[in-house]
């Protein structure tokens, strides 16, 4: 198995733990769970390895961390926090029942987790985090640190910026481009493209005002 330290004690870390022991046959050995906040379920703490300081000092060169953290912002604090000096291994944890074309071009240091979709020449920036049963279409672009939460589908052809946050249930039609730092509500439907960052809201969806 390959040894992998999970880096977020949320509840995406939560997630990644039981993912992980529950495959059959199991990939990789928890080596630890690092993030400033212990796991609020006692069943977990036996995988806490500590503070993302003490992760920063105890990691070693080469070692293999996942990023089980979903906000872009909280994504880029960690990962210059822990790894300034680039000497980690970040791994792209992809679910087993999760579907990605060998055609797809996926980044380091995702989550793909389970039922998501990512087809025929999608691309996938770095640190991209897709919840349960998003769908990124062909030739759609997903930039760096951007999340999907569930059900949430990226049409063929669209082009997302980094930072993007996709709400549950939102939906872009093909060929759509949002502004590096957009969000999308939960449930809103994006018909045209949007070129600033703003939060985006309805069916169409239109910017929300001072948001």
């Amino acid at each position: 198995m390959i040894p992998i330290n999970i880096v977020g004690s949320g509840g995406l870390g939560k997630e990644l733990v039981s993912y992980i022991l529950d495959e059959n046959p199991q990939r990789y050995s928890i080596v630890g769970v690092w993030g400033d906040d212990k796991f609020n379920n006692a069943r977990y703490e036996q995988f806490y390895g500590g503070t993302l300081a003490e992760a920063a000092e105890k990691l070693k060169l080469g070692d293999n961390l996942v990023m089980a953290i979903a906000k872009p912002s909280a994504k880029r604090s960690v990962r210059k926090q822990i790894d300034p000096t680039n000497k980690f291994n970040w791994l792209t944890y992809v679910h087993p029942s999760a579907v990605v074309s060998s055609f797809a071009d996926i980044g380091q240091g995702c989550v793909i987790t389970p039922q998501a979709i990512v087809t025929s020449d999608a691309k996938l920036g770095d640190f991209v985090f897709m919840n349960t049963g998003s769908v990124i279409g062909h030739d759609a672009v997903l930039g760096d640190y951007s999340t999907l939460f569930p059900n949430t589908e990226v049409c063929g052809d669209c082009n997302l910026g980094s930072d993007c946050v996709l709400g549950i249930g939102s939906f872009l039609l093909p060929g759509v481009s949002l502004a590096a730092g957009t969000r999308v509500s939960a449930g809103s439907i994006v018909w045209s493209s949007f070129e600033n960052p703003a939060l985006l809201s309805g069916n169409p969806a239109e910017i929300v005002p001072g948001k």
